[in-house]
């Protein structure tokens, strides 16, 4: 296997985004938002039928457009036919993190900052002045 620069959410092995859905290594489900932003599809808000989740990725190419729900994985919009107009979809903003690239960040709350301040004191000023964490590589910025 090539390097690839994904690794499994939970026991942290490079696996194949385009392939393994599944970890190889621990049988763990990848989530549908953090393989789609890895393989640079669109998060958009869209609500899926079968879930309700909002939140589905949009890729496109020149043979079809597909949208997928980020939780259950089901089909919430599909297109073939080129004469059809595609619908506007409102794609959400994601934050690449500065320092491994990876999209599968959060934002840093406010009652967290407020929590590491009670703790640490002035100690916790690094993390009081960051805005997001990535997930992938633990930093925050």
């Amino acid at each position: 296997m090539t390097k690839n620069g994904f690794y499994c959410c939970n026991c942290g092995e490079e696996i194949d985004p385009w392939n393994d859905s599944i970890c190889p290594y621990c049988n763990t489900k990848q989530p549908n938002k953090y393989r789609a932003q890895y393989l640079g599809c669109d998060i958009i808000l869209e609500t899926c039928p079968e879930c309700g989740c909002e939140e589905s990725f949009y890729t496109t190419s020149r043979y079809f457009d597909d949208c997928i729900c980020c939780n259950c994985g089901a089909e919430v919009y599909f297109n073939d036919d080129d004469k059809e107009p595609m619908p506007q979809f409102t794609k959400i903003p994601t934050v690449t993190c500065p320092y491994c690239n990876s999209t599968n960040t959060k934002k840093i709350s406010n009652a967290s900052k407020v929590g590491s301040v009670a703790l640490f004191g002035i100690f916790a000023f690094g993390k009081v002045a960051k805005e997001w964490h990535c997930n992938n590589c633990n930093s925050d910025f």
